[in-house]
């Protein structure tokens, strides 16, 4: 990985297209804005935090593109070295039925992962759902969208070690309103479209203003579920951090953080031991983090980013050994609401993972879409179907927990 590294500007095979590419954003001092509104994770202060308290293995590019004098796209990659082996943690059951299967199943997936290593380049961050990758002016149309993606994906993956060349190039995240399924039909590089776990978000009622007015839209076996929750977790007392009263708990909520992140199935990255510390010196009107107590010990944590009136859900942590007896996950979903409902958030993205549980408490699924194309066409051919195989399932039954609206039939109006 490079310290420093700067280029401008470089032209790309479509004679009005080119940008500048930097690996520190002080490099672009002064150009990094839109007419368009910043998303939280495109703004200057997060970025720079990022910067500070950089995860184990990635490095950061920052790029603007012109469209002959006028600027019309940012973007912000995170590359790293993927070694598949390493990064999906596979695992058996032993006590389940079919075990042996399962192990002959693990065994051939973890010989093909081994075969998996390379650099990338992530269109996005790996720090959270969405897409945040490029941010293009409001007014240009999808078709100039997806041939700056996809000559921007063809220099880097053409490129040499020096440009910073990478094997495969990966968009992260798009929404259904923003599929870009051009971006499969060019020949080179040609890009496969996939979805991983969808991102689970809770729209709120504007008439929600406490727990109990969203327990009262709640189906009868969901109230009292939720009320058995909170009562296992009565004696949990959680405390606001700042910068200052944070640094006392740094060590302890990074351990914390560890115990869910080494649970994970599947995970790129690692976070920084100061990554918390720096979101709440450099982004604290934006950034929030609180601590749970049980019996005067710090035991569990969540943390949230407010990004406009969408509240997102951000890393947590606790104390594995404790999450039964005293429902902590359950329960700190239901803080991230409170708190959500507190600072008059629109609605909360509960982000990935533990699907099942998010929906128990009326999250909805919403798929992301991503795109990922290989140097080799060779490779590229074969993608999708490793991309399947490793995979990690994860089976789930949605839960709809709130009350059915019952339409009133005006009797008037029958025939």
């Amino acid at each position: 990985y490079f310290i420093s590294w700067f280029k401008s500007m470089i032209k790309l095979k479509n004679a009005h297209l080119q940008f500048k590419v930097a690996s520190r954003l002080d490099q672009l001092e002064g150009e990094w804005f839109l007419d368009s509104p910043v998303p939280f994770f495109f703004n200057p202060g997060y970025l720079k935090a990022l910067s500070e308290s950089t995860p184990l293995g990635i490095s950061f590019l920052y790029g603007i593109v012109y469209k002959g004098n006028q600027k019309v796209a940012l973007f912000c990659f995170q590359t790293f070295y993927f070694d598949a082996e390493q990064r999906l943690k596979l695992h058996t059951h032993e006590n389940q039925a079919g075990a042996y299967l399962d192990k002959i199943a693990v065994a051939i997936k973890k010989y093909v992962a081994r075969k998996v290593s390379m650099k990338v380049i992530v269109a996005g961050t790996l720090m959270a759902p969405g897409p945040y990758g490029f941010l293009f002016q409001n007014e240009l149309d999808i078709s100039d969208r997806q041939l700056i993606i996809q000559q921007l994906a063809a220099y880097f993956l053409k490129a040499g070690e020096e440009d910073f060349g990478v094997n495969m190039f990966i968009v992260k995240d798009l929404p259904q309103a923003e599929r870009l399924k051009g971006l499969c039909a060019y020949r080179f590089p040609s890009f496969y479209e996939f979805t991983i776990q969808p991102t689970m978000v809770l729209n709120l009622n504007t008439e929600w203003s406490s727990l109990e007015d969203y327990m009262a839209d709640l189906q009868s076996k969901y109230r009292v579920k939720t009320r058995k929750v909170i009562k296992l977790g009565e004696g949990l007392v959680e405390e606001a951090m700042n910068r200052d009263s944070f640094q006392a708990y740094k060590t302890v909520v990074f351990e914390l953080y560890q115990q869910v992140s080494v649970a994970a199935g599947f995970n790129l990255i690692e976070l920084h031991p100061d990554y918390f510390q720096t979101l709440l010196d450099r982004c604290a009107d934006n950034f929030g983090l609180k601590i749970i107590f049980y019996q005067s010990k710090p035991i569990a944590f969540y943390s949230y980013i407010l990004d406009g009136d969408v509240f997102q859900a951000h890393f947590i942590g606790y104390e594995r050994s404790l999450n039964n007896n005293l429902e902590l996950y359950h329960n700190i979903l239901l803080k991230l609401l409170q708190t959500a409902l507190n600072v008059g958030a629109r609605e909360i993205n509960f982000a990935r993972t533990a699907l099942q549980i998010k929906s128990s408490v009326g999250a909805e699924p919403q798929d992301l879409y991503c795109y990922i194309a290989h140097k080799s066409k060779i490779i590229n051919s074969v993608v999708p179907h490793i991309l399947e195989f490793l995979k990690p399932k994860d089976n789930w039954v949605q839960r709809r927990p709130f009350k059915e609206l019952k339409l009133v039939v005006n009797p008037l109006l029958k025939s």
